[in-house]
């Protein structure tokens, strides 16, 4: 799982090299509620149906739910 986590990390940072980079946008966010969202948006958008966006409180948690190898 901690490799997953790493290559999902590396590929936001792929996202922020590239000339469509959400970069500025994100910068002028000040709110981590927003960031948090910000980031769980780019983690869903490119994970195929891996990872989902629970509410948990008051915080959304990104999480990657169980996975049937049979």
């Amino acid at each position: 799982m901690f490799t997953l986590m790493v290559d999902r990390l590396e590929d936001i940072n792929d996202l922020l090299l590239r000339d469509i980079s959400p970069r500025e946008v994100w910068a002028g966010i000040s709110d981590e509620k927003v960031m948090r969202r910000e980031i769980a948006r780019e983690l869903i958008n490119h994970a195929n149906g891996l990872f989902t966006q629970i509410p948990s409180g008051r915080k959304q948690q990104v999480r990657m739910p169980p996975v049937d190898l049979g």
